[in-house]
């Protein structure tokens, strides 16, 4: 994975595709894989990707999140030769392939795990993830700087939701996402047991990290 720029802005663009490899043929996709991401290295716009393999317990495909730094530039690397090469040469070695639509600025926060089962992430889900990387950053915002400073509520009120803003950002949201992701988008394969698991799960990481924050002497 090639890390070096995953902030989000508007104009950027994230392409999510999943491929089911066929058997036997897994070393072949591998190759492959390593030659493509050093080929889009050199793509103009090209900003990251992230290739998460199958899961043995609920997932079967391989995932591919690709960043660009705008639309255009896209395109042009989904038109060049050189992708339209790989792209055939890859093509007898998996089953099935799937291409999400580009996904745009806040909306790339689910962009890793909404196509991973084929289907959107549901509402609810998008909740309790976005409560599950929101509450540890506001409380420890909250208690290390916010509750030290002397200025008025509205400023500080400001400040400490611009603080978890960023952190939810660029630090948890990303953290809970890949460990999580697998779960998050809507799938038909997936057994009722798991989806009520990992929402105890959750609920128990919730009540733990309350827990913990009671503990912790005041700011």
């Amino acid at each position: 994975m090639d890390e070096k720029n995953w902030d989000v802005s508007a104009s950027q663009v994230v392409v999510v595709v999943t491929r089911r490899v066929r058997h036997g043929c897994e070393q072949q996709f591998e190759d492959w894989l390593g030659r493509v991401s050093e080929v889009e290295l050199e793509a103009p716009g090209f900003l990251a990707r992230e290739d998460i393999p199958p899961l043995a317990t609920c997932q079967d495909t391989w995932t591919h999140i690709i960043r660009f730094e705008s639309s255009a530039d896209q395109i042009a690397w989904a038109e060049s030769d050189s992708c339209k090469a790989l792209v055939e040469e890859v093509r007898p070695l998996c089953s099935s392939v799937h291409r999400s639509n580009n996904v745009y600025g806040f909306g790339s926060w689910f962009a890793a795990s909404e196509q991973a089962g084929h289907g959107a992430v549901p509402t609810w889900k998008q909740a309790l993830v976005v409560l599950l990387s929101l509450y540890p950053s506001i409380y420890l915002i909250s208690w290390a700087f916010t509750s030290h400073v002397d200025w008025p509520f509205a400023v500080k009120l400001l400040v400490s939701n611009i603080l978890a803003v960023a952190a939810v950002s660029w630090i948890t949201l990303p953290l809970v996402r890949r460990c999580i992701g697998w779960w998050m988008p809507a799938s038909p394969d997936r057994s009722l047991g798991i989806e009520i698991g990992m929402v105890v799960l959750i609920v128990g990481i919730l009540l733990g990290l309350l827990a913990f924050f009671s503990w912790m002497p005041p700011g």
